[in-house]
C-alpha cells in the first residue's frame, strides 16, 4: 500500500517572513481606527466632565455672593386658628395666644384717688401686661397708600400702599432667590405678625389644589361638616402643617383681616350657616399650610421691586376656586388698582 507524505513548504526566503498578509493588514489598520475613536472620546468625555465642574464650581460662588435668605416659621401658639379644627383635623395646631396690643394704658390726668388697701390675706391684682414690641404696635397702624392725596373706599377700591402689614397683600414675586422662588407670580395676603420676633405671615390666594377637605376630613368630621367636605383645598405656603379658613362670613372668634373677611373662628357655626342658607359654601376657603418672613427680609424683597404691596376688598380676595388659580386671579386684581 503506498503512503502518501505531505511536505509544507516554507517561504523561500527571510523576506517572505516579513510582508504582512492582507488579512492582518486590515485588522491592524481597523484596530488602530477603533483606538484613535477610543482616545477621541475619551478626551471628548473628560472635557465636558472638566467644563460640567467648572460651571458647577462658578455657580456655587455665584450663589455665594447672593444674600441667603431662609424660610421662617411662626410659633404654633401665634397663628390663626379655627375652633373646631383642633380636633378633626391632623394637622391643625393649638389655639392663638396673644397679648393685648395695647398694652397698659397711660393714666389719665384726672386719675381718682388710689384704691385702699387689700385686707390681709387677700388675693394679690395681677401685674401689668407687659407693651408689646414696636412691630407690633406698626402693625396696627392703617398702611400709606402710595398716592397719599388719594381718597379710598376700603370696602370697594384696591390700590398700593407703601406698608406692609396685616390685611394687605403682596403681588407679583418677580426675581424673587431661595427660598422664596417657588412664590413668583403668587398673591399672598398677610395676617398676622408674631409677637416673639419680628416676622409677619400670611397665605397664598392664587394657587389651587387638586384635592378636597373630604381628604382631609376624618369619618367623623364628614358627618360634622357635611357642606364643606366638597370644597376645594387651597395651597398656603410651605410651613406646614397648619390649616387656616378664610370666611366672607363671620363668626364666634373670627379675626377680621379687612372689612368682610374673616380668619378663624368657627367651622361648626359656618356649616350651619350654609345649612342655612345665610352664606354659600364658596365663601369659606381652606389653606392648607401657611408663607412667613422676617419683615426685615420682606422689607428688602419690596425695595428690590419683588413685590407690589397693595390693599383690597374682600370680594377680591376670596373668590370661587374656578376664578382663583394662577395667573387669572392675579391680573384681575392688578387690573382693579388704581
Amino acid at each position: 500500500m503506498p503512503i502518501k507524505v505531505l511536505l509544507w513548504q516554507g517561504p523561500s526566503s527571510t523576506d517572505d517572513l516579513k510582508k504582512p498578509s492582507p488579512h492582518a493588514a486590515a485588522f491592524s489598520s481597523s484596530t488602530s481606527a477603533l483606538l484613535k475613536r477610543l482616545v477621541t472620546v475619551s478626551l471628548v468625555l473628560l472635557g465636558s466632565a472638566f467644563a460640567a465642574s467648572t460651571l458647577f464650581v462658578l455657580h456655587e460662588r455665584e450663589l455665594e455672593k447672593q444674600p441667603r435668605l431662609e424660610m421662617h416659621s411662626v410659633p404654633m401658639s401665634e397663628l390663626i386658628h379655627t375652633a373646631d379644627l383642633n380636633y378633626d383635623l391632623s394637622l391643625v395646631v393649638a389655639s392663638k395666644t396673644q397679648p393685648s396690643p395695647h398694652g397698659t394704658p397711660p393714666p389719665s390726668r384726672s386719675s381718682p384717688p388710689p384704691p385702699s388697701p387689700l385686707p390681709p390675706g387677700s388675693p394679690a391684682s395681677p401685674p401689668p401686661s407687659p407693651r408689646p414690641p414696636y412691630w407690633v404696635i406698626d402693625s396696627l397702624l392703617p398702611p400709606r397708600p402710595v398716592n397719599a392725596g388719594a381718597r379710598y373706599n376700603d370696602t370697594t377700591d384696591a390700590y398700593l400702599v407703601q406698608d406692609a402689614r396685616p390685611g394687605t397683600i403682596l403681588i407679583g414675586g418677580k426675581g424673587l432667590a431661595a427660598p422664596y422662588k417657588f412664590l413668583e407670580g403668587a398673591t399672598v395676603l398677610l395676617l398676622a405678625v408674631c409677637h416673639h420676633q419680628p416676622s409677619i405671615f400670611g397665605v397664598v390666594l392664587n394657587h389651587m389644589m387638586n384635592e378636597s377637605m373630604d381628604g382631609a376630613f376624618c369619618p367623623s368630621s364628614r358627618a360634622k361638616y357635611p357642606n364643606f367636605v366638597n370644597s376645594t383645598v387651597r395651597y398656603g405656603g410651605p410651613n406646614a402643617p397648619h390649616w387656616t379658613v378664610l370666611a366672607r362670613a363671620s363668626s364666634p372668634g373670627a379675626h377680621a383681616v379687612v372689612p368682610g373677611l374673616f380668619a378663624g373662628g368657627s367651622l361648626l357655626d359656618l356649616n350651619r350657616q350654609v345649612a342655612r342658607g345665610q352664606t354659600v359654601r364658596d365663601s369659606v376657603a381652606f389653606y392648607s399650610g401657611y408663607v412667613a418672613w422676617q419683615l426685615a427680609d420682606l422689607k428688602k424683597q419690596i425695595e428690590n421691586g419683588d413685590w407690589l404691596v397693595a390693599q383690597a376688598p374682600a370680594s377680591l380676595l376670596l373668590k370661587t376656586p374656578s376664578a382663583s388659580n394662577g395667573t387669572q386671579f392675579t391680573a384681575a386684581l392688578t387690573a382693579a388698582l388704581k
